[in-house]
Parts: C-alpha cells; structure tokens; sequence
C-alpha cells in the first residue's frame, strides 16, 4: 500500500499536467477543439468541400478586399442566361447583354479547402467557382466565412439545378447539399443569385 500510493499521486499529476497542457494549446490555436476535430475529421470522410480559405490581405484604391488575393488561381467570366434560351442566343450574345460573374476555379484539394474563408468580403461582381472530376453530391459548409453567400449548383451541362440563397457562417457545421448532382458549384455573395436572376433552369455560359 505504501509503494502504491506515490505511484497514484504522480499519475494524477501527470493527468492534470496534460490536461492543463491540452487546454493551452486549444487557447493558443496550436490544435483544435475536439468537436471541431471530429466535424472536420467526418467532412474529410464523406467528401465534403469547404469554403474555408487562408488569405493575404489586399485591398483596392476603395478598401476592399479583392479576390486577386487567391494569387496563382485561374479564373473564369460566368455568363448567365434565362431558363430555356438556345444553344444559339448563348454564342451569339455579346458580353454586356449579359449577367456575368468573374469567378476564380477551385478545381483540386487544396483550392477546393481554401474557398473564400478568412476573407472579410468579397466585391459583389466576384465568385469562386468549383469544378469537379464528376458530377456528384458533394457538401459545403461555412467554416472560417465572415460573410453569407448564396450558393449555386450547376450541372454538368451547365444548367442551374438550384440555388441555396442567404447562408449565414452562423450555419456551421451545418452541411449544404445540392439538390441534384451537380459538377460545378458557385459561390458568391447573398443576394446575387437574385439580383442577377439566377434561377433553377438558368443556363451558364464559361
């Protein structure tokens, strides 16, 4: 009895040593929450994309921060055209005849991780569109966003088969899934969608 009860006060200390250790390290942002740990653990699982991203500052002659931040991603002009318009009229269609977003392509693991996360904003003509090997029903969630977006799914024939309007950061973990399938997914600032009249049905033009 004697010999066994040191043995037990050092390991109760050496339990509390490392709890207090862990908990500095979660302060500090060294590792991550458990919760947190296990939510992204289940993203990675089941494939889900994020809208997370680690930026450097920019800012523009007016303060606002530009998706030029994303340095070395291609990027792409979105044209959009109402439900139902011909192959035709697409071609034929002159720029300024139509709504457009320029969109930076996340199409690989790591831009695809990154997304728009740690930005402030994101100037309202700007996206960052997501391209997948095959159409699938991948999930998103708003990790690390300070801002709300509308999310666009568009299938592999570049026709919108949803929009999901309005996502809050406050949704996290919350997970968002396309209705359908979809190969591609845009993301741009709440309120877009509309404003640009992108609808179930719109076809894209890029």
């Amino acid at each position: 009895m004697k010999s066994f009860l040191p043995n037990l006060i050092i390991g109760i200390i050496g339990i509390v040593a490392l709890v207090f250790l862990a908990q500095r390290l979660i302060a500090n942002k060294v590792v991550a929450p458990l919760d947190e740990y296990m939510a992204s653990s289940t993203a990675e699982q089941n494939g889900l994309a994020s809208s997370t991203a680690t930026t450097t500052s920019n800012t523009d002659s007016e303060g606002n921060n530009s998706i030029d931040q994303n340095a070395g991603l291609s990027s792409t002009t979105l044209r959009f055209f109402k439900p139902g318009t011909s192959a035709s009229s697409i071609l034929k269609a002159k720029k300024s005849s139509v709504n457009s977003i320029q969109a930076f392509v996340a199409d690989n693991d790591t831009t695809m991780q990154k997304g728009l996360g740690d930005r402030a904003s994101l100037p309202q003509n700007e996206g960052m569109i997501f391209v997948f090997p095959e159409p699938g029903s991948v999930g998103f969630w708003m990790k690390d966003m300070q801002f709300s977006l509308d999310m666009v799914w568009i299938g592999d024939d570049k026709v919108v088969k949803g929009v999901t309007k309005n996502i809050s950061p406050d949704t996290y973990p919350n997970i968002f899934l396309p209705p359908v399938p979809v190969k591609y997914v845009l993301e741009v600032n709440a309120g877009m969608a509309e404003k640009l009249g992108i609808v179930k049905g719109s076809m894209v033009n890029f």
